[in-house]
């Protein structure tokens, strides 16, 4: 998570911590707050408008996260089909195998990594694959391929028709040595002195 996000939602937490503590003096005596808040903020008309607009404010998040936590979309840790004899249930262990197998036919590939996002579709199961990659002429290129052969891998292999797999290069290095690289800039060095 971003700094900037972790900010607001630190300081959003503060905030509303703050006003149901004032709140709660109104309602339970606390003793040098509940004379505060009625002698400093429920005397100004200014003040009790901005405390009911945080307050509104404060209801209306917690109101939007119900919401969202009630309707949000199931992840689940596997599929499954329905038959005459039973079911059959398919892993999410499953999916990133054959992913898996794909990226080990690639000797460019480096520190697989594959996270599966299993919902109540197959067809809106979400594959992320990530890797490090050696040097090569077109990166872009092999990315595409390897997208291409890790949809084809899924449906032919499990059946499942996968829409959307993320390719993610997360390093591309060198194919030399660092030996080799160290004699090719002294060498270049050499040259141009």
């Amino acid at each position: 998570m971003g700094g900037f996000k972790r900010f607001f939602q630190v300081l959003f937490t503060l905030i509303f911590v703050i006003a149901l503590f004032l709140t709660l003096s109104l309602f339970y005596e606390i003793p040098g707050v509940t004379d505060f808040v009625n002698n400093n903020i429920l005397s100004v008309q200014l003040y009790r408008w901005i405390m009911a607009g945080i307050l509104a404010l404060i209801f209306l998040v917690a109101l939007i996260m119900f919401f969202s936590a009630l309707f949000s979309a199931k992840t689940k840790g596997n599929i499954v089909k329905e038959q005459e004899r039973g079911h059959i249930k398919l892993t999410k262990d499953s999916i990133e195998a054959v992913a898996l197998r794909v990226l080990d036919q690639y000797k460019e590939v480096h520190y697989p990594k594959v996270r599966t996002k299993l919902v109540k579709q197959p067809k809106d199961t979400e594959v992320y694959v990530s890797f490090d990659v050696s040097d090569r002429k077109n990166v872009l290129d092999m990315a595409a391929d390897i997208q291409a052969h890790i949809i084809d891998a899924l449906e032919a292999t499990l059946g499942l028709p996968i829409n959307h797999v993320e390719v993610r290069m997360l390093e591309v290095r060198p194919t030399q040595t660092s030996e080799a690289m160290e004699k090719q800039r002294k060498a270049s060095k050499s040259r141009v002195q």
